[in-house]
């Protein structure tokens, strides 16, 4: 699932607009990062489990939320 609109917050309170700086103030280092995505592993998740943030200019334009279902 994912979003591009502002309205929309992580637990963490990171929204569409907010640098790259804000997410990780929030998340601290992402566990992957390539390019203007930075990919954060939901803990103990065993990668199953995943938040992104796509940006653009230094700031975000998408949250995604991945999980794979079994």
């Amino acid at each position: 699932m994912g979003t591009t609109h502002r309205d929309v917050a992580t637990g963490a309170g990171v929204r569409v607009g907010d640098t790259h700086e804000a997410v990780t103030n929030a998340y601290g280092s992402p566990s992957l990062a390539d390019g203007e995505m930075l990919i954060y592993y939901v803990s103990g998740s065993d990668q199953s489990e995943s938040f992104s943030f796509s940006l653009d200019g230094g700031r975000v334009v998408e949250i995604r939320y991945y999980a794979l279902l079994n």
